[in-house]
């Protein structure tokens, strides 16, 4: 596939699809890039609104919603790889000049999880044994296939756990085909001792710059803690891997690459073609953090290669536990980056706070202290 051409400079006039705390994020990078972001979502008052003077509503699953916001645009991005990429595309066809990425067809490609595993497959990616369960009656086949225990993920939607289903054993059966959704995948549940990931980015002249290793420590499916940097034997021929795949599907922008360590062989388990979670860290322990190195995706030349300031660092998310938000009682050390979220569940991303220091352990422990704090009356 031919490469995306590459200009030199970047888009001066740059629009992220939805509101949350990621394009929230990307806006604030914006501007110290010489970028002007425009934001369409659905509420005047959503994390990403709040910090430009161009937001628009709208949904971005409706065309002409959609067609108006990209008028003036230079290039089009995404918060979420949650969005109708028909109708994404049939606006990218029809505005030439306008620069979207990643490809609509390649996000479409990645939001299914049938096809993003035929993806990861189709370029020797190790991932888990996986079969297609497109109605509940194939469930039966899929245990028959996999063996026990196996997980069912929605085919999309599916995140931070919804959507996710563990078959442990044959009495299981019937409990999940009564509420999983379907279309959906199975697949072999993997014995791993630690999640890792890592942010690969690549620029439309095919330029690819590599994060560090993270181990991503989960609570209740959703990531809570993320430590770094790492190392991993098994990791060089991973990232081998997907600079081979990027360039075939010519892909631009930021890749989340979420993985299970096996002992002696890192496995995918999902990708994220966005900005994401476990990249957070980079805001204050990489010279280019990665909002930064996705909006440089959009221009050619050479990416920054990313320099470390510090020798080891975390993250805390801050997730909200009932309607109270989480409240500032004591100073922190760490860096505090929060969302403007108006309202708090249990669950919901919050805000997250940076450490970086010498010791990843003390980093950790101070992390865990300081977040703890947020929570006390």
């Amino acid at each position: 596939m031919p490469e995306t051409t590459s200009p030199e400079r970047l888009p001066s006039r740059i629009g992220l699809l939805g509101g949350g705390q990621l394009a929230r994020m990307l806006a604030l990078a914006a501007a110290p890039q010489g970028m002007s972001a425009a934001v369409m979502s659905g509420k005047a008052d959503d994390p990403a609104a709040q910090v430009t003077n161009a937001w628009k509503k709208g949904d971005p699953a409706n065309e002409n919603d959609l067609r108006e916001f990209c008028a003036d645009l230079d290039a089009l991005t995404f918060e979420s790889e949650f969005y109708d990429m028909n109708v994404v595309a049939k606006i990218a066809r029809e505005t030439p000049r306008l620069f979207v990425y990643p490809r609509p067809e390649v996000m479409a490609e990645i939001q299914d999880r049938r096809t993003q595993k035929a993806l990861l497959d189709r370029f020797k990616i190790p991932t888990s044994p996986w079969v297609r369960v497109d109605s509940p009656t194939e469930l039966a086949t899929a245990a028959a296939t996999l063996g026990y225990p196996f997980v069912l993920k929605k085919a999309q939607g599916g995140y931070d756990g919804y959507g996710t289903f563990y078959v442990r054993q044959p009495e299981d059966l019937a409990r999940v085909r009564d509420v999983a959704p379907f279309p959906a995948i199975a697949e072999k549940a993997v014995k791993f001792s630690r999640e890792l990931a890592f942010m690969i980015f690549r620029n439309r002249a095919g330029d690819v710059a590599v994060y560090p290793l993270v181990e991503s420590r989960q609570r209740d499916s959703r990531c809570d803690f993320v430590l770094g940097p790492l190392k991993h034997r098994g990791l060089e021929a991973m990232v081998k891997r997907f600079r081979k795949a990027l360039k075939d599907i010519d892909y631009v922008g930021a890749l989340g690459v979420e993985m299970f360590d096996t002992g002696r062989e890192l496995w995918v388990n999902e990708l994220a073609p966005r900005v994401h979670n476990t990249g957070h860290y980079s805001q204050n322990a990489l010279s280019f953090d990665q909002f930064q190195m996705h909006l440089l995706c959009a221009r050619g030349g050479k990416l920054p290669q990313p320099v470390p300031l510090t020798k080891a660092f975390v993250m805390a998310n801050i997730l909200g536990e009932g309607e109270t938000p989480p409240r500032l009682n004591a100073p922190l050390t760490g860096r505090l980056h929060w969302y403007g979220k108006a309202e708090s569940r249990p669950g919901r991303k919050m805000g997250h706070i940076n450490y970086a220091g010498a010791s990843l352990e003390t980093l950790y422990k101070t992390a865990r202290r300081e977040r703890a704090g947020l929570f006390r009356k």
